[in-house]
């Protein structure tokens, strides 16, 4: 006869994470499409579309970090290091050799540029926080999310799984990064990329209240969170008269709560075109 083997206690909450890492959420493919294509618009400045397109930035920023959080808790249960080593080469592999391959793709492009208009210089911006964009401003998000993820999976230990403080944590966050344009009042013209990534820090935090792995009620999360968007569109209204930034929150808030909580059917038109949005926003 074989000895027991030992019991492994598994949650029901964790079960649920299993599965949703599993299966892929067609929506969620649905609404990342819509907000590469978004971006685009922006910044082809096409008209009403720009305005709504940049709705596109906080939306990937909180599906990211709402699923990326997801997938942190499921490689980080259980006592490995080498779960944690696992979870860092895998976002390095995802995140940064894209972004150090699109580094020298601008690179190159400069330097042919150069040389075409006869040694004229071309700009780009070199400031404190050059390692964080590179060769082009455009590649400033693949560092924004790196970064974002690292800090987190260097929390985990302390508080990321006691809910109820993370939940505290994350909405205290929130509010700091939403003051910011108090406190930087010219925002928008300090050096690149400092404006894109104060206008997107709070949809970080956003997209880590609406987890899943964060087992508070539904409505006590949701309706945070909309009073949180609030709160950061009025500063962001009364310190910088950006009239935009309550309107972009909400619509990307509200979609990426629908396309969450709706899986919809799969289909090949998703699929096929969800691969050429790769090269926007992963």
């Amino acid at each position: 006869q074989f000895a027991p083997l030992p019991s492994v206690n598994v949650t029901k909450n964790q079960i649920n994470l299993i599965g949703m890492a599993c299966r892929k959420n067609t929506n969620i493919e649905r609404l990342r499409i819509i907000a590469a294509y978004g971006i685009i618009c922006f910044h082809s400045q096409s008209g009403f579309l720009k305005e709504i397109g940049y709705a596109g930035l906080p939306a990937f920023v909180m599906v990211t970090f709402s699923f990326g959080l997801i997938r942190l808790a499921q490689v980080t249960h259980g006592p490995g290091e080498s779960h944690f080593k696992k979870y860092m080469v895998s976002k390095i592999n995802r995140i940064l050799l894209p972004y150090f391959f699109w580094v020298i793709i601008y690179g190159v492009w400069g330097c042919v540029r150069m040389l075409s208009s006869r040694g004229e210089i071309i700009n780009v911006p070199i400031t404190i926080f050059f390692p964080l964009y590179g060769t082009s401003i455009h590649l400033w998000y693949l560092p924004f999310v790196f970064l974002g993820l690292v800090i987190l999976s260097c929390m985990k230990e302390h508080f990321l799984m006691k809910t109820h403080f993370a939940l505290f944590a994350f909405s205290t966050a929130t509010i700091l990064t939403g003051l910011l344009p108090v406190f930087i009042p010219d925002i928008n013209n300090m050096p690149l990329p400092v404006p894109q990534v104060v206008y997107a820090l709070p949809a970080l935090f956003l997209g880590l209240i609406i987890s899943d792995n964060l087992q508070v009620r539904i409505s006590l999360k949701y309706l945070l969170a909309v009073m949180i968007i609030f709160f950061t569109g009025v500063v962001r209204l009364i310190s910088s008269n950006d009239h935009n930034y309550l309107l972009l929150y909400l619509i990307s808030f509200v979609v990426v709560v629908i396309a969450k909580n709706i899986p919809g059917k799969h289909d090949d038109i998703t699929e096929k075109l969800s691969p050429l949005t790769f090269g926007i926003y992963l």
